[in-house]
């Protein structure tokens, strides 16, 4: 603000966008400072992120299959995806690349077929039902391999009561009550 305090805007919390361009931010600073700043890893977050999605998958899945669900470029926080993808070594897939069979999910990657235990969603589609409860083009790719358990979404659909604004009157008191 006039006075030189540093004011909080917006808090994401269903998925935290924005971690990677501190990440990228860090990299650029950093040898301008000289040490002043903690290494650039953001205390191991994207470690942890990567332990998440894997630690996800169904249980019967010894080194499952993750991908980044995205819109691709065109997407505002492309770039974000990208660096996930890469740093984590999952591959970035649009829907257009899922196909469903038999309550599984597969995605063409590299020219080849893999089926997908976990999706990390990073789509700005945040639905897969219509107000009427028919499925979405997105629902119809999901929702058998969800409903069949084989597989999972890190950020389940529906989880957006976060970003309801007045909600975030109360974000506080969530912490501290979880």
């Amino acid at each position: 603000d006039r006075n030189g305090e540093l004011l909080v805007l917006e808090d994401n919390l269903r998925m935290p966008s924005g971690s990677c361009y501190a990440l990228g931010v860090r990299e650029v600073v950093a040898p301008e400072l000289e040490g002043a700043v903690r290494p650039a890893g953001l205390g191991g977050y994207l470690e942890r992120l990567g332990e998440a999605i894997r630690a996800a998958a169904p249980a019967d899945k010894g080194e499952p299959c993750a991908v980044v669900l995205s819109d691709g470029p065109e997407n505002g926080a492309w770039y974000e995806h990208e660096r996930i993808g890469r740093e984590l070594g999952l591959p970035i897939v649009r829907p257009d690349q899922l196909e469903t069979s038999r309550g599984r999910l597969f995605a063409r990657v590299s020219r080849s077929r893999q089926q997908v235990d976990v999706v990390y969603r990073r789509l700005d589609t945040d639905r897969i039902t219509e107000p009427d409860g028919r499925p979405t083009e997105l629902g119809e790719l999901l929702l058998p391999a969800l409903r069949s358990g084989r597989l999972r979404c890190v950020n389940a659909f529906g989880s957006g009561l976060a970003d309801d604004k007045l909600t975030h009157a109360y974000v506080e008191r969530m912490v501290d009550f979880y």
